[in-house]
């Protein structure tokens, strides 16, 4: 039944844009009945993004170059003004720290015990951490907040517009390669992204529009990342 409802949500556009390009979103094509208006990389489909080099693309540009393909010009990045000014106001200076990530993955997540080193770091230089995540990530701050009980958990209380307004006042955001630490460079704030081999920031690293305002920290297995080396890093 629910694979039915997808197949007719499909149906009846214009133009279906799959960015994803994925075993996955290969398969909607073939539910969407193999439609003449689809882009991607699906056998058949009537705009192929062809470039043999698209695996080895950082995301962003694979999807520019997708659209060219299709003949559609991509627009310059820049802050979208909707997404400004949401979620609750922090008093000061504030250091937004994601130490969520896919549950199922947790090569990816650096641990919690060196965001608490953070938090700490970040309260003892006068600035508020702030932590945020999904409800499911609220022992993760619960965790952190042992430590820092000055730290502002706000995991599980925004919205994405909420949270997208709270990281574009943040005068750093601290994260693993999650959506939100994405989110905090579409808001082009300074950003420390943290990655393990888990996953590759040649082809996935979040890109702030300000150049200089990315700093990824790529090490074999986060559990031995120290916290020394973000503390180095932090505003004072």
């Amino acid at each position: 039944v629910a694979l039915l409802r997808l197949s007719r949500a499909l149906r009846g556009f214009d133009r279906i844009f799959d960015l994803q390009t994925s075993g996955r979103s290969r398969t909607y094509f073939r539910l969407a009945g193999r439609p003449r208006n689809w882009s991607g990389i699906s056998d058949g489909c009537c705009h192929p993004h062809a470039n043999p080099s698209r695996n080895e693309m950082h995301t962003l540009t694979r999807l520019e170059d997708q659209l060219r393909a299709a003949g559609v010009q991509p627009i310059p990045r820049e802050v979208p003004d909707w997404l400004k000014g949401h979620g609750p106001e922090i008093s000061g200076r504030s250091v937004v720290l994601i130490p969520g990530a896919a549950p199922h993955r947790p090569q990816k997540r650096w641990p919690v015990t060196r965001f608490a080193e953070i938090a700490q770091a970040v309260a003892s230089r006068g600035l508020t951490p702030v932590i945020v995540g999904c409800a499911a990530e609220k022992p993760l701050a619960e965790q952190i907040l042992q430590d820092c009980p000055s730290a502002l958990d706000l995991t599980g209380k925004t919205s994405l517009i909420e949270l997208a307004g709270v990281l574009h006042r943040a005068d750093l955001v601290i994260g693993n390669d999650t959506g939100p630490i994405h989110l905090a460079a579409a808001m082009d704030r300074p950003i420390i992204a943290l990655f393990s081999q888990d996953s590759d920031p040649r082809l996935t690293a979040p890109l702030s529009l300000t150049p200089g305002r990315t700093t990824i920290l790529d090490v074999p297995d986060l559990a031995l990342l120290p916290a020394s080396r973000i503390e180095a890093l932090l505003p004072r």
